[in-house]
């Protein structure tokens, strides 16, 4: 979902990357927040050497945010859209030479085979939520191999909230985020009103391509994968920051 809601499939086209790009900021709930708590988890002292994989990068946003915490870090941005990797290669103008963006489909996963050696640590913001269980505890397996020992995977995403109470609570706290961002952010409640008219809210209006799934579930199959420290690190509205690390 964003500017940072890359294409989950065939039905995202190059115009909604385009418009999202205006208004994603608006629709993530405390995404400076979110960006404090990954960048702070990078495993890494600041003037380590390492590579770090954006899975479904967007406009960059995540990826700038590593580059400028760790100086001889090396940023590799997969996206499905060309005008978010367009985007993203404006946002990274100013580290020239410390980024390769690369088209992908997350759905096929030949991606990952393809990923450099060795990689130091795998973000996402708003992206793994869109393959289903199999394909989340799939993932989370074949990412292991790809870290060095020590290494990391991160992850920003929507979770389904376990019970009624918790989707209702998460689906109010996150209209409320959204309204209140975009009179912060933008002055007016214009990307509120395009958010809410286009049932943009998953906890409240449901869509086939939006197929969350509970954190716990989640960090039993980071542990199952061999990882070890699953945990949630930050949460809000339906959102979380959760990952797990590979044994030293």
């Amino acid at each position: 979902m964003s500017s940072d809601r890359p294409a989950p499939s065939a039905s995202w086209q190059e115009s909604d990357s385009a418009t999202f790009i205006d208004v994603g900021r608006v629709m993530i709930p405390r995404r400076d927040e979110i960006e404090r708590t990954i960048v702070a988890l990078v495993p890494g002292k600041p003037d380590a050497e390492l590579t770090v994989v954006d899975i479904a990068a967007g406009v960059g946003w995540l990826s700038k945010a590593i580059l400028a915490r760790y100086p001889r870090a090396h940023a590799l941005l997969l996206d499905g859209s060309d005008t978010m990797l367009a985007e993203a290669e404006r946002n990274l103008a100013e580290y020239a030479g410390r980024y390769e963006l690369r088209q992908f489909r997350l759905e096929d996963e030949g991606w990952i085979d393809a990923l450099p050696a060795p990689v130091r640590c795998v973000v996402s913001s708003l992206a793994i939520h869109h393959r289903d269980a199999a394909g989340k505890r799939a993932l989370y397996r074949r990412l292991l191999p790809a870290l060095e020992p020590g290494g990391a995977v991160l992850i920003a995403d929507l979770v389904q909230p376990a019970s009624p109470a918790a989707l209702r609570l998460a689906a109010r706290e996150w209209d409320d985020e959204v309204r209140s961002q975009s009179l912060e952010l933008t002055g007016t409640l214009d990307a509120w009103e395009l958010f809410d008219g286009d049932d943009w809210n998953i906890f409240d209006h449901p869509d086939p391509i939006d197929t969350p799934s509970p954190i716990a579930d989640q960090l039993d199959w980071f542990r199952e994968a061999g990882y070890v420290a699953a945990d949630v690190f930050w949460a809000y509205a339906g959102h979380a920051v959760y990952g797990a690390f590979r044994p030293e």
